[in-house]
């Protein structure tokens, strides 16, 4: 917004957008007053709109040669909006926003998102991608040089430079935040003997060597008071930010009932990774009446797959405490990581959805490759549609993708596909 209140050249609105008619009068107030609006829609065209002409594209420009066209509309049409005035012959130069929104390199997660392990603090957790930040073990220094971080990661993509980011399935050029806002607070951990499962493709299991440094108990519960640190000192900074708690399997930690207590007490936005393998009627009563949601990797529809993808047989038990839950009020989000030759197959797909429906939860996807460069085969990709087509003919409401665990080729085509079906 200030570059373009600097800009001494006219300012042409491009579209009577949605977003145009909700903030139009905002924009005036703060300075940004078009002399004239333009729009590919001819029905429009030599109307006004709140005492401003509209006119095609083209006259605009040439009426008013000095110009900047400012975009209206909300950021996810922003970019399309940017290729169509380019095609028209707008100088990438001259196209700004009305939102506080830059054209860049960026991602949904830096500056947005910060994650906390045992002993590091990251911007994400991107297997292989992310950095790592000394943790100091106070939260305010923690925070001001994660800040700094993202500071200069954002400054370096605003150059083009090149960053360890550059092979990331999250990196895009799109329009971004100028200032992007904290939003969730993302706990993990490091530990095995946190999680009372072995999944196959766990992260802790598989793939930490190297990033992560194994702690003691007297350790452990330090990291328990930073934690509880860490959400005091952001319900102070905002308290709408949402914290992901996945460090290892709640029901098992002997902090589980303070923990829950805590988010309860304090109406938290939380998402609590679990495996349900134990149930808690604290969680459920929770859940029920705050803001608590629980998000399983249930990942399979049979017995026998789950078994071989979570290393232990308790399939009937793990849904049977979903059915609980969710009986009692308590709010599922189920996830589905799709495993090459394992459960990439209809059976396990369509068990999964049975169970999701009886549950009432909403879907999330990923697609487990180690790779996240390389391309899935054609059977995981071919189910993988199959699998966003199930979830909206049974009725679920738009699904979800973990966008940073899927392959390239399949991000795009879901993504397209979901935008098809959902809108």
């Amino acid at each position: 917004m200030n570059k373009i209140k600097n800009d001494k050249r006219s300012i042409i609105f491009y579209g009577v957008s949605e977003n145009a008619k909700r903030k139009f009068s905002k924009w005036v107030s703060e300075g940004l007053v078009p002399v004239c609006f333009a729009d590919a829609d001819t029905k429009k065209h030599y109307t006004e709109f709140e005492g401003i002409e509209i006119l095609p594209l083209n006259e605009a420009v040439n009426r008013y040669p000095d110009y900047s066209i400012c975009i209206t509309h909300l950021p996810q049409r922003m970019l399309a909006i940017r290729n169509y005035l380019i095609e028209k012959g707008i100088p990438a130069e001259r196209i700004v926003t009305a939102e506080p929104y830059e054209y860049r390199k960026g991602c949904s997660w830096m500056g947005k998102v910060l994650v906390l392990t045992d002993t590091k603090v990251t911007t994400c957790c991107t297997t292989y991608q992310f950095r790592n930040i000394e943790q100091t073990g106070v939260i305010e220094t923690d925070f001001k040089n994660y800040t700094e971080y993202c500071q200069n990661m954002l400054n370096r993509w605003r150059k083009n430079e090149p960053t360890h980011c550059d092979n990331c399935n999250c990196l895009k050029v799109d329009y971004w935040e100028f200032k992007p806002e904290l939003t969730t607070i993302n706990i993990a951990t490091s530990r095995e003997d946190d999680c009372n499962f072995r999944c196959s493709y766990c992260i802790v299991n598989n793939y930490s060597k190297g990033y992560f440094v194994d702690i003691t108990r007297e350790e452990h519960s330090k990291r328990h008071e930073y934690v509880l640190s860490v959400m005091r000192f952001f319900q102070n900074v905002s308290p709408n930010i949402a914290i992901l708690y996945n460090a290892g399997e709640i029901t098992i930690s002997p902090y589980c009932d303070e923990l829950i207590n805590f988010w309860r007490e304090n109406k938290m936005n939380v998402i609590l990774f679990s495996n349900m393998s134990v149930y808690k009627t604290n969680l459920t009563e929770a859940s029920c009446k705050g803001n608590i949601s629980v998000l399983t990797s249930l990942d399979a529809g049979t017995p026998e797959t789950f078994t071989k993808i979570k290393r232990i047989d308790c399939f009937d038990k793990v849904v049977g405490n979903l059915k609980r839950f969710s009986d009692g009020g308590g709010k599922i989000i189920l996830k589905f990581i799709m495993l090459p030759g394992i459960n990439d197959n209809k059976k396990d797909i369509d068990g999964f959805f049975d169970i999701a429906k009886q549950v009432n939860a909403s879907i999330r996807f990923a697609n487990d490759t180690e790779d996240f460069k390389k391309a899935v085969s054609e059977n995981t990709l071919e189910m993988s549609i199959y699998f966003v087509n199930k979830c909206y003919e049974r009725g679920f409401p738009r699904l979800g993708l973990f966008a940073h665990n899927i392959s390239p080729n399949t991000a795009v085509i879901l993504q397209e596909r979901i935008n098809e079906l959902w809108g």
